[in-house]
Order: structure tokens, then C-alpha cells, then sequence
């Protein structure tokens, strides 16, 4: 009697093993999925900070190229401006990649 419980115990384990794996290869599909959408947000995020970065080069290209700024302002000054429009780009990409890493 002993055996043949063991062996109804058997089928049933396998039974249930049977019905779970579907719904791990969808976890694990969905997983792949999460991944998948996390690097592409992760690429859209550095395609942001260097189309930002772009933009700033070409401001502080603007600038020093208007005849009246170069006369008045050091090439110290116009260093600082950039410095200090980059600051907000740089600090928002370090918190995202500290939030990433959390």
C-alpha cells in the first residue's frame, strides 16, 4: 500500500511540475522583456545626455563667436558659463545612474 502511495505522490509531483513550467518560461520571458526595455531606456537616456551636451557645445560656440561677448568677457568667464550650464545635465544623468545602480 506504502509503494503505491509513493508512486500517486510521484505522478502528482510531476503533474505539478508539469503545469508550473509554462508559467516560468513566461516569467522568465517577462524578465527578458523588463531587460530589454530597461537597456533601451538606459540608451534613450545617453542619446538625451549627448544630444544635451551637443546643444550646450553649440551654445558656447554661439557665444564666442559674437564679437561683443569676446570683448567683454575672458575666456575665464565664458569657461565658467559653460561649467555652470553643465552642471544641471550632470547632475541629473549621476542621480539616474546612482538610481540604476540602486
Amino acid at each position: 500500500m506504502g509503494f503505491f502511495f509513493l508512486i500517486i505522490q510521484g505522478f502528482h509531483l510531476l503533474w505539478s511540475m508539469i503545469h508550473l513550467l509554462p508559467s516560468m518560461i513566461h516569467l522568465l520571458s517577462s524578465m527578458i522583456n523588463l531587460l530589454s526595455s530597461m537597456i533601451h531606456l538606459l540608451s534613450s537616456m545617453i542619446h538625451l545626455l549627448s544630444s544635451m551636451i551637443h546643444l550646450l557645445s553649440s551654445v558656447i560656440h554661439l557665444l564666442s563667436s559674437i564679437p561683443s561677448l569676446k570683448q567683454c568677457a575672458h575666456e575665464n568667464d565664458i569657461r565658467d558659463l559653460l561649467l555652470n550650464m553643465s552642471q544641471p545635465i550632470i547632475y541629473i544623468f549621476c542621480n539616474f545612474v546612482k538610481w540604476e545602480n540602486e
